[in-house]
Parts: structure tokens; sequence; C-alpha cells
């Protein structure tokens, strides 16, 4: 549920700084950045939404999908502060470790209902 809702908040707010930002800034190269930047953002949001739909549906591989997503996170926090790539870390390791429990494991393990 927390990864849906993460998911479904950056492809609202992405665009909502964008577009709220619109109007102050003519569109040109830099402009043309933030859009790439909004675009990854909504697409960062949108395998977090797969990822959890998966998982509440009992689909197995919807965890591989969170798992993707959230090393993703770790990957681009290199380039940013020691912080913000340790927090990334963490909630990796918490993420994989909760999705890889046995409760959780036998939850997916659960014949698929129609």
């Amino acid at each position: 549920m927390v990864f849906l809702c993460v998911g479904i908040g950056g492809m609202i707010a992405g665009p909502w700084r964008f577009l709220s930002a619109a109007n102050s800034m003519p569109l040109d190269v830099s402009r043309s950045h933030e859009l790439f930047d909004v675009a990854m953002v909504v697409l960062s949001g949108a395998i977090a939404v797969l990822g959890a739909t998966l998982l509440l549906n009992g689909r197995r591989w919807g965890r591989w999908v969170i798992v993707f997503w959230t090393g993703a996170h770790v990957v681009l926090s290199m380039e940013h502060d020691r912080l913000e790539l340790a927090i990334h870390a963490l909630l990796f390791v918490v993420v994989f470790w909760l999705l890889y429990r046995k409760d959780s494991s036998a939850f997916l393990a659960r014949p698929a209902t129609a």
C-alpha cells in the first residue's frame, strides 16, 4: 500500500511542480531538462504503482518490480549526499527483507482468485 501511495504521489507531484512553474519560465534547453526529469518521476511512479498492484493481487514477480524500483533509487542516490544514499540503502534492505520473509512468500504462493 505504501508503494501505491508513493507511486501515485510521484505521478501527481512531478507534473504539478512543472506546471506550476510553467508560467514563470520560457521553454528553453534548461526547461526541456526539467521536462525530462518530470517524465522520469512519472515513470518511476508508474513502476511503483505497477509493483504495488502486482503485490496486492498476489503476483510473485511484483516483488522483483519493487526491489528493482528501490534498487534504482539506491543507484540514483549515489550522485547525491551520503545521507541520502544511506537512507535509500537502508530502505532497500528493509523492503527486500519484508518482501522475502516467509509470511510474504506464503501470501504470494496462495492460488490466484478469478
